[in-house]
């Protein structure tokens, strides 16, 4: 359990839930990890490569990674819906389980 920073002892007391919580963070911190190397990677191939270019360039336009598709897809918002659809909603919601 090292590789978690866990000793054996706590790894012992902890519940499944726990562990998993444990390993959830662990598992993200290593991918933002690895997430910002592939970034500074890019940024420095954008910084050689931009006096080459006769227009502007994007860091995309250098590397695609697939977290830049998931930042195109948070950009494409859905609108919020109105009071009206949301209380619609909240009905339905109540009737589903007996709550009207």
């Amino acid at each position: 359990m090292g590789c978690v920073g866990m000793g054996v002892q706590d790894f012992l007391l902890c519940t499944p839930y726990e562990f998993r919580s444990i390993y959830d963070r662990w598992r993200q911190m290593r991918d933002e990890e690895r997430r910002e190397r592939w970034e500074q990677a890019r940024m420095m191939c954008l910084c050689q490569l931009q006096p080459w270019s006769k227009r502007p360039l994007k860091a995309s336009d250098v590397m695609r990674f697939p977290w830049d598709e998931d930042e195109e897809k948070k950009q494409e918002h859905t609108p919020e819906p109105d009071h009206a659809e949301l209380m619609e909603r909240y009905r339905r919601a109540r009737e589903q389980f007996g709550l009207s």
